[in-house]
């Protein structure tokens, strides 16, 4: 996903890519007891089904990134508050001496 490159227009991001088409066979049902915290790597495609409760569920949604030598992606459809920058969570400075700065066109 990365911000709509036309300003003002809606949706405000858009898919690049392919997508693969998942058969509902492809999925594996992972049952959990009420009020389990579920983590969910952002590369691992997941679905959920309908909520047939009358209770919502509860998302929260945890982004982490190294900042060790790298460079946000300006078409990133996360950003930073404007004039601000991501809180950090930790130094990684010390513990990372690789380069991971990426090329972000």
């Amino acid at each position: 996903m990365v911000r709509n490159p036309v300003e003002g227009a809606t949706p405000t991001t858009v898919f690049e890519g392919s997508l693969k088409n998942y058969s509902l066979d492809d999925y594996q049902a992972l049952p959990v007891k009420k009020g389990t915290a579920v983590l969910i790597h952002g590369m691992v495609h997941h679905r959920s089904n309908k909520n047939a409760s009358e209770n919502s569920r509860n998302i929260y949604t945890f982004h982490v990134t190294e900042t060790y030598k790298s460079q946000w992606c300006k078409r990133n459809w996360l950003q930073p508050p404007p004039n601000s920058q991501f809180p950090v969570l930790y130094d990684d400075s010390v513990a990372l001496k690789m380069n991971t700065s990426v090329d972000c066109k």
